[in-house]
């Protein structure tokens, strides 16, 4: 099954406080990669596994070919205003990874809003139907690579699943045709499983 897996294909999505392409960017020269500047995508491999990140546009915000999405929202700002704002524009069928972005200002002095305190931002992405939430940094880097990865897990699963799915409906379709073959045929009956 593995032989037939597409290249997983991850759509990342941010609040107006995320630079999508600085996160891109950094990930790319921690990882030694080369960012695509022209189409804002990152092609890498995981266990041998191509996967593409692409970030997300208004063109390309309601792509229908992709394995996972990233949420990608600062916890120094409206968290659930902006977690129930982009979770709106994504596709439904596609599960979708919640990442806490600019951990860094944590530690930093704010006379007005607090960041959200970690265990709060899990439990509301969790509420909002996230498969699961991560924390990271596009700033210092800190958190990025386990972020890219674990969308890359949900991604890589979800593919299984669909192309799974697409057998067994396959395999339907077959089983259908052949009693209905067997009918034509004069035989009243056909046995499936």
């Amino acid at each position: 099954m593995v032989a037939t897996l597409p290249a997983i294909r991850c759509l990342i999505l941010g609040d107006d406080q995320i630079d999508l392409t600085m996160m891109l960017q950094k990930y790319a020269k921690m990882s030694g990669l080369e960012y695509d500047n022209k189409n804002n995508e990152l092609a890498t491999a995981f266990r041998g596994e191509k996967c593409v990140f692409i970030a997300g546009n208004q063109e390309n915000r309601t792509r229908q070919d992709v394995h996972v999405q990233m949420m990608c929202i600062s916890v120094a700002s409206q968290f659930d205003a902006n977690l129930q704002n982009i979770k709106a524009s994504l596709c439904s069928e596609v599960p979708f990874v919640v990442v806490g972005m600019e951990i860094e200002k944590r530690t930093e002095k704010f006379d007005e809003l607090m960041p959200m305190p970690e265990n709060e931002a899990k439990k509301r992405a969790h509420l909002q139907g996230a498969n699961t939430y991560v924390e990271c940094s596009e700033r210092t880097g800190e958190g990025i690579e386990d972020a890219f990865e674990e969308a890359f897990t949900i991604g890589r699963q979800f593919a299984i699943e669909h192309i799974r799915r697409r057998r067994e409906a396959e395999k339907m379709t077959t089983i259908d045709k052949n009693c209905s073959d067997a009918k034509q045929d004069g035989i009243n009956a056909c046995i499936t499983q």
